[in-house]
């Protein structure tokens, strides 16, 4: 993956500058999140840079139905960072996505956590999470 900020990224998608290049390096325990997002496009990316930091490396967002150009900023994202976007229609519940998440991606993780798009995980006695999970 290329080392480009957040900033060149959101050019011309109207959202402030986060930089998280330095989030997503070291050592490496594949830590996942599998989340179901609709119309969250003024938020993705701070939800993003947040679970980067605290050392989530690897985003596995389905892409509900959005019609605020969230879909798109999350591709274009993709290409840069360790996001995998899946649009999905409304024939697609939070189960179905889920599961599909566990067919598809849970192999490829030590850890995954699913949860909603309001939501933010993270440590509270740990400088991130890979330290709270080698408990």
């Amino acid at each position: 993956m290329q080392n480009t900020s957040l900033k060149s990224i959101s050019q011309g998608f109207n959202i402030k500058s986060i930089k998280i290049d330095e989030c997503v390096l070291g050592e490496k325990m594949e830590i996942g999140i599998t989340s179901i997002q609709r119309d969250r496009n003024p938020y993705i990316i701070e939800w993003i840079a947040f679970h980067l930091c605290v050392g989530f490396n690897r985003l596995y967002i389905y892409a509900h139905q959005s019609n605020d150009g969230m879909s798109e900023t999350l591709h274009h994202i993709a290409q840069h960072y360790p996001v995998y976007v899946k649009d999905t229609d409304a024939s697609v519940s939070q189960h179905d996505a889920y599961t599909d998440s566990i067919h598809q991606h849970l192999p490829e993780v030590d850890w995954m956590a699913y949860i909603d798009g309001n939501d933010f995980l993270f440590p509270v006695r740990h400088a991130n999470i890979k330290d709270a999970l080698m408990l």
